[in-house]
């Protein structure tokens, strides 16, 4: 099958919506559309000041919602059609100074049950994926920035620590999660969120320290 690309920046409403429009262009059809850009925050509400608010929310909640106002009609005349947004552990679970991008991540998931209330009866399906921490470079770039890069290894060895199976989420695990819910054999899926994350969130750590 051939592949076609293009880009856009998708804070910008209106290169997003060319984007999509010349997507269904192309390819005469949307049968899905996947959101996963995305930017993290750091700071607590008494670090952050409105601009920085703003721009989280924008990136992380306010243009997944453009994308799928825009995708939306094209999809309703189709009579079917999926959308996947990205989100985070953050939107189940809230680390430290992350303010801002847990409620933006976590607005996805609201999003995704609004979408699909409102779409269900018109063919739409509308879920989540919420990656835990991804074995990737951007995650060992993303540990250097705040701990220095002599603590990346020591930093990774707490993460492996918190993961039950002792391993990382590598990236294909989390692409054919995606995969999944835009195809047809999850049809029967809506308005949820996948937590793909190797049961690091369930883990309820302080029940370590009665063993």
């Amino acid at each position: 099958m051939p592949v076609d690309g293009m880009s856009c920046d998708a804070e910008d409403e209106c290169a997003l919506n060319r984007f999509i429009d010349e997507a269904g262009k192309r390819a005469g059809r949307v049968d899905a559309l996947v959101f996963a850009a995305g930017k993290a925050y750091r700071g607590s509400v008494l670090d952050l000041d409105a601009n920085d608010w703003d721009a989280c929310l924008r990136i992380n909640l306010r243009a997944p919602f453009l994308a799928a106002k825009r995708v939306l009609p094209i999809m309703i005349a189709q009579g079917r059609g999926t959308l996947v947004f990205v989100s985070s552990i953050w939107a189940v679970s809230t680390p430290r100074s992350r303010a801002a991008y847990v409620v933006a991540k976590a607005g996805l998931p609201a999003l995704a049950r609004a979408l699909a209330i409102d779409h269900a009866d018109q063919g739409i399906r509308v879920n989540v994926v919420a990656p835990g921490y991804v074995d990737n470079e951007f995650l060992r770039t993303s540990i250097a920035a705040v701990h220095g890069a002599a603590k990346v290894q020591e930093v990774l060895t707490n993460v492996l620590a918190a993961h039950p199976s002792g391993q990382l989420v590598t990236p294909e695990q989390v692409a054919q999660t995606i995969s999944f819910l835009a195809g047809t054999r999850a049809s029967g899926v809506n308005g949820q969120t996948l937590i793909v994350d190797g049961a690091s969130t369930v883990r309820f750590a302080l029940a370590d320290m009665w063993r």
